[in-house]
């Protein structure tokens, strides 16, 4: 279809451009127990892909394939097979994650920013324009507007008792989007299975996020100390316990289906991240992890 660039700006032949990467997708579908994808907003569907939208002209598209190409090959793929490793980045970094940031933002804003307050809403259009200017070497940094990198790992403890018992399937196993706020700060929020890129859009004590950040022209990522807001775990566990609400709303007609999929391929499942993940979550809560998504009324 033709039309303005939303990047660039530019008129063209638009792209049909992913929101958040296809390699995570091609990853999440490659490493399941049943090879199908089922979105938390629509659990009684399979889908075959992430969201897409018709943004970008084919330059600007590529563009974002070059860094997105660097990522998937030089983070994601290493870290997601040992996350105990350390890697390092150069510039690209810095582009990709705000990549990242800019379209879910984007996305988000288009579905409605209710509460977010005036000023916030200000913010956003802020980042959103620094965002895309540092994208198009307009700008060598985006200033105040950082890009955060957070590599999270399985969880072997749970001390405090305030994590849900299918927190290491909703860390490992899933993906989304949000913009979060309260009166001092707002960030928009992309998991990328284990890998949360936060845009700071209006975040008052930055230094509160120590190792996450992201620098203009090389640093490292992976296993390093990270300290963040503990209020990052409190949503954590929320958008777990969410998850689980969602999947025990899958039907009964589609539990007997993934069921059947499952029993044609035994070794697959054993050999899946799925099965890692439901393991880790048993090996740390015992019997509720497998109550946590159940339908509801039959734990």
């Amino acid at each position: 279809m033709l039309g303005l660039c939303r990047l660039c700006g530019e008129p063209g032949e638009l792209q049909e451009s992913h929101v958040i990467p296809s390699f995570v997708y091609r990853w999440l579908k490659e490493t399941s127990a049943t090879g199908f994808l089922r979105f938390s907003d629509s659990p009684n569907k399979r889908v075959q892909d992430g969201y897409k939208e018709h943004w970008l002209c084919l330059p600007c598209e590529q563009r974002l394939n070059v860094w997105e190409t660097r990522f998937a090959t030089d983070v994601f793929h290493p870290l997601s097979l040992d996350g105990r490793q350390r890697v390092n980045y150069e510039a690209w970094m810095m582009k990709f994650c705000t990549s990242i940031s800019w379209r879910a933002l984007l996305k988000i804003q288009e579905s409605g920013l209710a509460h977010f307050t005036p000023s916030q809403k200000v913010a956003v259009n802020q980042a959103l324009d620094i965002w895309s200017k540092v994208m198009l070497d307009k700008l060598p940094h985006p200033g105040r507007y950082e890009q955060h990198l957070l590599p999270l790992d399985t969880i072997v403890e749970n001390s405090s008792g305030a994590l849900p018992a299918n927190i290491n399937r909703y860390i490992g196993r899933t993906v989304g989007m949000d913009a979060i706020r309260s009166e001092s700060t707002a960030f928009v929020f992309t998991k990328m299975s284990k890998f949360l890129v936060l845009g700071f859009i209006d975040v008052s004590h930055p230094r509160q996020w120590v190792g996450t950040k992201i620098h203009v022209r090389a640093g490292a990522v992976g296993m390093m100390s990270y300290s963040v807001p503990i209020q990052l775990r409190d949503y954590l566990a929320d958008k777990a316990n969410s998850y689980a609400s969602l999947v025990s709303n899958i039907s009964d007609t589609q539990r007997s289906k993934i069921e059947q999929v499952v029993r044609k391929d035994l070794d697959r499942v054993a050999r899946s991240r799925t099965f890692d993940a439901m393991r880790n979550d048993v090996e740390l809560f015992g019997r509720a992890a497998f109550d946590v998504h159940k339908p509801k009324g039959k734990r």
